[in-house]
């Protein structure tokens, strides 16, 4: 596995390979393997606007897993943010949420879409997160606005 680089507006996002690795354990590979997800959590290069996705919780004991869903519900997640948070003067902050699909080339269900909206909402320090699911064959990655952000844009799709 490689790390992931792509580009939104000005500023180029880097996915580190250790956050795609974690994915790519969970992949539905598999016609029984449930679906898999947790947060994303990275920084922001003050030097160049760039920003860096460097870490992902996997899932966790409490998180409900089914073959098409699954709801983050162990605290564990939000736990593993705010002590990264807090060892690290606050540099680090919560991208998003990552999942699996258990079609090739993923897409967002209307269930999906609802979900990012209720955390960009719910989200007063954020101007946008980007959220990725995870398919058999390939990586998709969207970007939703926390204020106004009804519509999911796809900013990234590559193939394992």
């Amino acid at each position: 596995m490689k790390e992931i680089t792509f580009e939104d507006d000005d500023r180029i996002i880097k996915v580190t390979k250790t956050v795609v690795e974690v994915m790519w354990h969970q992949l539905q590979i598999t016609t029984n393997s449930p679906e898999s997800g947790g947060i994303l959590v990275g920084r922001e290069n003050m030097s160049n606007n760039n920003f860096i996705i460097e870490f992902a919780t996997a899932p966790m004991a409490d998180d409900i897993r089914k073959r098409t869903r699954y709801i983050r519900k162990d605290k564990g997640h939000l736990n593993f943010y705010q002590d990264l948070y807090d060892k690290n003067n606050g540099i680090y902050r919560y991208v998003g949420e990552w999942h699996t699909h258990p079609e090739k080339i993923p897409r967002y269900s209307g269930i999906d879409r609802n979900n990012w909206k209720r955390i960009a909402q719910n989200d007063n320090g954020n101007d946008f997160h980007y959220h990725v699911i995870a398919g058999t064959e390939a990586i998709r990655i969207w970007k939703i606005k926390c204020r106004g952000g009804l519509h999911p844009k796809l900013l990234y799709t590559a193939y394992w």
